[in-house]
């Protein structure tokens, strides 16, 4: 992956622009779980095709793999507009938006009582 990693770069200074190096480069990075720098790959790729819905796709699955859950359904979407027949990325935006859900109502309130160097001090925090 390393050689791959290398050639890929060399042909992206070449030429910035090249959409192919792009891909190959964000596939290195997504097998070498480097999210960060796969993300900002693929999501320059749906810039230089943004009618590429392989792009997209794999765009959404970096995303839902760091917790992105609100680009991962955007890009979710997006793929399923330019290629509905992707049944496995409408089960993953379901997946998606059931974990946002559950975490946006699961957030832990705290009790009038309580105060906030109360609960710094019992989580270890100062």
């Amino acid at each position: 992956l390393a050689e791959a990693r290398d050639l890929f770069a060399k042909c992206l200074k070449a030429d910035p622009k090249n959409a192919d190096a792009v891909q190959g480069l964000a596939q290195v990075y997504a097998a070498l779980r480097q999210d960060e720098l796969a993300a900002a790959l693929w999501r320059r790729l749906t810039e230089l095709r943004p009618g590429d819905a392989y792009a997209w796709r794999e765009l959404a699955l970096v995303q839902a793999r760091t917790k992105d859950s609100i680009g991962a359904m955007t890009s979710i979407q997006r793929s399923l507009e330019l290629d509905p027949a992707q049944q496995d990325l409408q089960l993953l935006l379901a997946e998606v938006g059931q974990r946002d859900l559950q975490a946006r109502t699961s957030t832990p309130t705290r009790s009038p009582t309580s105060s906030p160097t109360a609960s710094r001090s019992t989580c270890g925090r100062s």
